[in-house]
């Protein structure tokens, strides 16, 4: 739980990176060409590298088809970046605080040595999963590259969800959203000689700004719904004490089938079930309902993790670059939609808007859980209560 300050350098991976050639591909064919490779399941091969720029261009960090300007548009994101590092260290700089506030024993919110408690709390809650993320992959099972990460969710949770308790701020599974970004950054990063700052490729994908693209997809990332999803609770509720991943509620399935969710997350598990798995499947979803099999038993994994956990790391990238490629587009005419609850009550319209936000955000999401599930179809149909 060092302080998060200096920006450590991490092993390399199996990669030959982004190279002169690739990136005049891209200064001439545009961001539109990043984006059609990604749809199409191409960013493979010699292609792999151009993953960074095209995740970079789908999750709006950069916009247009100027590569030169995409530079421009980083430096941007990165001095928010060097920022936030630099304002902690600011803030918990012992010396340089007021001698009235610096006092072990005090309990202003301004008294550095209060800051640097909270701080260090949060920091060992990240810890604990950070220390577990990916153990299989070389790379990001450094203890280089664990540093990097629990410093990119140390400093998101401080500037985009800041909280009193270290459990509210950070939640478990944002450790492997995070890792999957830097790896697939870190396979982005320039070849080329990056010792000339100014050339092009090390502006954009050079390796001394991993850490701060990184940071710029995360935050995108969980702006596109993601956060709402590790949400527990209501907008506006009071948050009790839960686990770090939520609880489940109580049995819907013998209810009326319309009652209101407590959370966007589990409105959306009940939309991708009750709508989108049994208008693709009505034979599956009858059988899983007589079964009694809650959908957010592993809906919350895959809605959090974004399918990270149910495929290699490879494969983990090809599904991305899908879901990313069709983030935002607007719903074609006829699609699914949300059913408003019966009750009515602002606090269980908010949730349904919540969730329905999420899914608009990257839409293909609902429909690759109903595709999995799918998958696992013959499996699922020989279970049996008894089971």
């Amino acid at each position: 739980t060092t302080q998060p300050t200096a920006v450590a350098a991490a092993p390399a991976m199996e990669s030959h990176g982004l190279t002169s050639e690739l990136l005049e591909k891209v200064k001439s064919r545009g961001g539109r060409w990043l984006a059609e490779l990604a749809e199409r399941g191409q960013l493979v091969g010699e292609l792999r590298p151009l993953r960074r720029l095209a995740w970079l261009r789908l999750l709006g960090i950069v916009s247009g088809e100027s590569v030169e300007r995409w530079a421009d548009q980083l430096d941007s994101h990165r001095k928010h970046y060097s920022d936030l590092l630099e304002d902690y260290t600011k803030e918990t700089d012992v010396k340089a605080a007021d001698p009235k506030l610096c006092n072990p024993l005090s309990r202003n919110a301004d008294n550095p040595y209060l800051k640097i408690q909270v701080n260090e709390e949060l920091l060992k809650e990240i810890w604990k999963d950070v220390e577990r993320t990916f153990p299989e992959c070389e790379f990001l099972s450094s203890p280089e590259s664990r540093k990097v990460l629990q410093r990119l969710l140390f400093h998101w949770c401080r500037s985009k969800n800041p909280s009193k308790a270290a459990s509210d701020s950070y939640r478990q599974g944002m450790n492997e959203l995070v890792a999957v970004l830097f790896a697939a950054v870190k396979q982005g990063e320039f070849a080329g000689n990056s010792l000339d700052s100014e050339a092009l490729g090390a502006r954009l994908c050079g390796s001394r700004h991993n850490e701060a693209d990184t940071f710029a997809c995360f935050v995108s990332l969980m702006d596109r719904g993601l956060r709402t999803m590790y949400s527990v609770s209501g907008p506006g509720a009071a948050r009790p004490q839960r686990s770090p991943i939520g609880d489940l509620p109580r049995s819907r399935l013998g209810a009326a089938e319309q009652s209101a969710p407590g959370s966007a997350i589990l409105a959306r598990c009940q939309f991708i079930f009750d709508k989108v798995v049994r208008t693709c499947d009505e034979d599956l979803y009858e059988h899983l309902r007589k079964l009694e099999i809650e959908p957010q038993v592993f809906l919350l994994r895959w809605l959090r993790l974004l399918f990270c956990r149910e495929f290699e790391l490879e494969e983990t990238y090809m599904l991305w670059d899908g879901l990313f490629a069709a983030a935002g587009k607007p719903a074609p005419a006829g699609a699914l939609q949300y059913s408003r609850p019966t009750t009515g009550k602002p606090e269980a319209l908010a949730v349904i808007k919540e969730a329905e936000e999420a899914s608009a955000e990257l839409p293909l999401v609902d429909f690759a859980a109903a595709a999995l599930l799918r998958k696992m179809r013959r499996e699922l149909l020989s279970l049996d209560q008894s089971e």
